[in-house]
């Protein structure tokens, strides 16, 4: 089960996300401030992030530098209230998986997750991410694209 970090100072919108996401199967944290964010991230392993950009006490875009900085390996789907292209298109150029009006269905949020994960993680295909050059090479074996001449490398 995926674990999901949603980051919403409006706290309807985010207890909204959080239980439709719940009920999609996904395990979800919520967090209203950027101090909430950063100990969620502390303490827990996401796989996603859904981020607003204005927060009561920064930005969105801190959380994702430092997501990035900190070379965490989850998926940041940025949620923003910006209608126009040039505000929409500053979330994938700082970093983002995904970016997303406010107005947004919770199915098109789904989508987008489900979409941004399946990149990340190759959750569509059912298999787990890669963690070893091992597992890499029982995969290719498995599919028969490694050599298994006797004394290929395992």
């Amino acid at each position: 089960m995926e674990h999901i970090l949603v980051v919403e100072d409006e706290a309807s919108l985010r207890i909204d996300l959080a239980d439709f996401l719940s009920v999609k199967g996904y395990a979800v944290s919520g967090a209203a401030t950027v101090t909430e964010a950063r100990a969620h991230l502390l303490a827990t392993r996401f796989d996603a992030v859904i981020l607003d950009i204005g927060l009561p006490d920064g930005s969105g875009f801190d959380i994702l530098a430092e997501i990035r900085s900190r070379k965490l390996s989850c998926g940041v789907v940025m949620l923003t209230a910006f209608t126009e292209a040039d505000g929409r298109v500053k979330g994938p150029e700082n970093g983002a998986d995904a970016d997303l009006v406010k107005k947004a269905t919770l199915r098109e949020v789904e989508v987008t997750l489900r979409s941004v994960l399946r990149h990340l993680w190759n959750v569509g295909g059912g298999r787990a991410p890669i963690r070893s050059v091992r597992s890499f090479r029982q995969l290719f074996r498995r599919e028969r694209w490694w050599p298994k001449w006797p004394g290929a490398p395992m």
